[in-house]
């Protein structure tokens, strides 16, 4: 969700982006020029993870790391290499890799994955960051930035967040909107004063917010109207803190207003109030924060000018304040000092889903399955979604599960395999082409531990040895060849496995000496051996002698070692590794600051352990709040998953995380749209499940 001057974003479950609001300048990305009173589809996105409403353009972030803008373009704040207006969607060339996106007034920013950020548009007081005021109408890099994680465009300048927690600004600074402690103009990043601990950013018009850690809000600019909520009126040209706030959670910079929603899920806001944004059912301005009304299930808030948004626990979006071109969503143009409910709104969230439902295994031998269902992917022979746990058909004497892309795995105590869902690449083992309900794997009956990759199965079978079947282009299956097979085949010179690991298109085994082999795809060191040579047979990662515990991850991997550290090795997007940097490592490198670690999960782009005091830490990707820090911010070494201290072991999926509690229940967080726990969620929350009872 974005707001913009004077026109609404809103990304949905699926995908796809509405917008709502003012369409002078074709910022509503519908084909036309007409003003929505409520919200219309932007054309043409099915894949977006983030959206970002400018002054009177529009960019969205896609799944593969690309960009889209449409709207105003008089400055080049499309980045298309034009200053064409456009009222549908382009692509800005020259971006594949961005992580976060922000619209400014009239120039654009995006992070990407490798902790630079590059710029876009009018830059006549620096604000594209190259030392220039010279306008681009293509991406250029903002100077000296290397490890930004998120990225706030304002009034004619900008913030960026630092991995370290720092921020820097760059831009216009006639009110001390950069907080340098100077109203002197910046054309290259300068260092906000005193901030070390920041975990978000936003900036207004002609004043900026950061969220600290510990849950209270700085600000700094211009303060005319008490925007900056400190109690006074008086500009600030260093960040002074906001009063009363200590559980702030998320923020939003408005014109000459703020908001934060606080950790019960209430928002407060401070500042002008002529139109209502305050939504406090009056028009009186406020330099300290104030409830707004009649929201409390708050999971986001939005703002750019004078008018504010929320989204809502159930997916809903309310909305408040300047309502002239009908930016408020409800089918009318009357301005609101109260919410009202945006119509037509109920599935909005941050990000798209990747992994899509989840498997518990109960003490009573069954399976509980929940989420998406496409492709019998639940076992309960149906291809009904499933927004609360269902049994998988026919299992009772289940002892483990394992989850792929297109198909499931359940150990059974008798140590046969049954095994659900498509089979286009001979993912089953069964030979035959679905299986809507379980059905066993041919020829095993002495399995001991089982492992799904996305097409592709592996057994570790009760003598040492591994079976393997499925798709098999990159050697998974661990046979010396590249052939699919569909019937288990005998992963080569392995006979002495204590544990297995498959992911996406590698896999791992742990031996009984404490070393760890690996074969399979190897593109981004995921094998460990040193190289970056696929291999069809295994091969030892190097320099582990003492590991107990594994996880494959999308192109990362886990080994626990018997001290209690951790080391991965692979590729290291987002910081996935937990090293501090976002360097690929092909051998094995220690995540920092672990020394009591007992369980480990490596998820697409994130990792999750369990410590020996049952608390989690989480690092790497957090688009869908799966660190579970309370924030979306991702990070390059591990941060502590808030509210978990009875942990026993967890699972890290694409974009959110599961953690089983001593008690049997289960926690969840992240992105988890299908698997009916709501919205996304940044903090853990129960999903109602006990696996003891």
């Amino acid at each position: 969700m974005s707001a913009g001057e004077s026109h609404s974003l809103a990304l949905c479950s699926d995908g796809t982006v509405k917008a709502w609001g003012n369409n002078w300048w074709g910022q509503l990305g519908d084909g036309t020029w007409t003003d929505r009173t409520s919200p219309v589809n932007v054309a043409a996105i099915t894949n977006a993870v983030t959206v970002s409403a400018g002054f009177r353009h529009s960019l969205a972030l896609l799944s593969d790391g690309s960009v889209l803008a449409w709207g105003s373009n008089n400055f080049g704040q499309l980045g298309d290499g034009t200053s064409t207006e456009r009222e549908s969607p382009v692509t800005i060339p020259g971006i594949g890799n961005a992580i976060a996106v922000s619209a400014g007034s009239n120039h654009s920013l995006a992070v990407l994955s490798d902790g630079s950020v590059v710029a876009w548009g009018w830059n006549n007081y620096g604000q594209l960051g190259n030392g220039t005021t010279v306008t681009s109408t293509s991406p250029i890099i903002v100077t000296g930035i290397t490890n930004a994680i998120a990225v706030s465009a304002g009034n004619d300048y900008s913030l960026a967040l630092l991995s370290d927690g720092s921020t820097v600004a760059w831009g216009y600074n006639y009110y001390g909107q950069l907080g340098d402690g100077t109203g002197t103009n910046q054309y290259t990043p300068v260092f906000v004063q005193g901030v070390t601990e920041a975990t978000t950013i936003s900036a207004g018009d002609t004043h900026s917010l950061a969220l600290l850690s510990d849950g209270s809000v700085i600000a700094w600019g211009k303060n005319d109207y008490g925007q900056l909520g400190d109690g006074t009126k008086q500009t600030r040209y260093a960040p002074a803190t906001v009063l009363n706030l200590t559980n702030a959670r998320v923020i939003a910079a408005g014109g000459n207003h703020s908001l934060a929603v606080l950790s019960d899920g209430s928002v407060v806001s401070w500042g002008y109030n002529f139109y209502g944004q305050l939504g406090v059912n009056n028009n009186t301005d406020s330099a300290i924060p104030i409830t707004v009304q009649g929201v409390n299930e708050a999971i986001a808030v939005a703002t750019k000018k004078d008018f504010s948004l929320a989204i809502l626990s159930d997916g809903s979006v309310v909305s408040w304040g300047y309502n002239y071109f009908g930016q408020l969503g409800n089918g009318g143009k009357t301005d609101f000092s109260t919410p009202a409910s945006v119509q037509g709104i109920t599935s909005s969230i941050n990000v798209s889903i990747n992994s899509d439902n989840s498997f518990a295994v109960l003490s009573n031998g069954s399976i509980a399955a929940w989420g998406k269902n496409t492709s019998w992917k639940l076992g309960d022979g149906t291809t009904i979604d499933r927004a609360t746990p269902v049994a998988a058909s026919g299992i009772t004497n289940a002892v483990a599960v394992s989850a792929g892309s297109t198909h499931n795995l359940g150990l059974l105590s008798s140590g046969d395999i049954v095994t659900w869902g498509t089979n286009f690449y001979c993912d089953l083992g069964t030979g035959s082409s679905f299986a809507f309900t379980p059905t066993s794997v041919l020829g095993i009956t002495d399995a001991i531990a089982i492992s799904a990759g996305s097409c592709f199965s592996l057994a570790l079978i009760s003598g040492g040895t591994i079976a393997a079947w499925g798709y098999n282009y990159y050697g998974v299956l661990g046979d010396g060849s590249t052939t699919n097979r569909d019937a288990p085949v005998t992963v080569q010179g392995i006979t002495n496995a204590i544990a297995i690991s498959a992911n996406v298109n590698h896999s791992l085994a742990l031996l009984s000496d404490g070393s760890v082999v690996a074969w399979g795809n190897n593109s981004y060191g995921q094998l460990g051996d040193g190289t970056a040579t696929t291999r069809t047979i295994p091969v030892s990662v190097q320099g582990i002698a003492n590991a107990i515990a594994i996880s494959a991850g999308y192109s990362h991997s886990l080994a626990l070692l018997a001290d209690g550290t951790i080391v991965a090795w692979g590729d290291n997007y987002c910081g996935k590794l937990g090293d501090g940097t976002t360097t690929t490592r092909y051998t094995p490198v220690p995540v920092q600051g672990i020394a009591t670690a007992t369980s480990v999960s490596a998820g697409d782009s994130h990792s999750l352990a369990v410590l020996s005091n049952g608390s989690v830490v989480a690092w790497g990707y957090n688009l869908g709040g799966q660190l579970g820090d309370g924030t979306t911010t991702y990070r390059l070494t591990p941060v502590s998953v808030q509210g978990i201290t009875n942990a026993t072991t967890v699972s890290a999926g694409s974009s959110h995380s599961l953690a089983v509690l001593s008690d049997g229940t289960i926690s969840a967080w992240g992105n988890y749209y299908y698997l009916g726990l709501g919205l996304d969620d940044v903090m853990p929350h129960s999903i109602g499940l006990n696996l003891y009872q």
